[in-house]
C-alpha cells in the first residue's frame, strides 16, 4: 500500500491511473501530478473533467459541497488534495484569505495619510456594478469634498 494510500483512504477508490500520479510532500500536501494550466488537480472520471481537490473535500464530508461554496486551499498548494488541507467556505472569505489585492485593501486600519478607517472616518460607496470602496472623510474634508463622487448635490 502506497503512503498516499495510508494517509488519504478516499485515494483507494480512485483508478490506478489517477493514483500513480498522487505524491505526498514533506509538510504533507498530497499532489496531483497531472495539474492543469491553472495549478488545480484536474483528471478524467466516469467521463467528466473533476476537480481532485473538490472530489477529496465532497469525500471527507461525505456529501457535495453547498451551493455558493467554493474549496480553500489552506496550504496555499492549488494541486494539494489533502482533505485536512481543504475547507469549505464562501467566494468573499476565500477571496479575502488569499493574497488578492482586495484581501490586501480590506486588512488595512489607515488610509494613506495615516488617518485611522473608523466607522466615524469612512464613507462607504457602492458602486453601480456592485462594487464597494471606502474612503477617509478626514482627507475628503481636506480636499472640501463631502463625497468622493458628484451625484445631483454631492451624493
Amino acid at each position: 500500500m502506497s503512503r498516499v494510500a495510508v494517509l488519504w483512504g478516499f485515494s483507494k477508490t480512485l483508478p490506478p491511473r489517477i493514483r500513480r500520479r498522487l505524491t505526498t510532500t514533506p509538510d504533507g500536501c498530497i499532489l496531483y501530478r497531472g495539474a492543469s494550466a491553472d495549478g488545480y488537480g484536474r483528471a478524467w472520471l466516469n467521463g467528466k473533467s473533476v476537480y481532485l481537490h473538490r472530489l477529496a473535500l465532497e469525500d471527507a464530508l461525505r456529501r457535495p459541497l453547498r451551493q455558493g461554496f467554493q474549496v480553500d486551499h489552506l496550504c496555499r498548494r492549488r494541486a494539494c488534495c489533502r482533505p485536512e488541507h481543504l475547507e469549505e467556505v464562501t467566494l468573499r472569505e476565500n477571496v479575502m484569505r488569499g493574497e488578492t489585492l482586495a484581501a490586501e485593501n480590506a486588512s488595512k486600519t489607515v488610509c494613506k495619510n495615516g488617518h485611522p478607517f473608523t466607522e466615524a472616518n469612512t464613507y462607504r460607496y457602492t458602486r453601480r456594478d456592485g462594487r464597494g470602496r471606502r474612503y477617509c472623510r478626514k482627507c475628503l474634508y481636506l480636499n472640501g469634498r463631502t463625497s468622493p463622487i458628484r451625484v445631483g448635490n454631492g451624493y
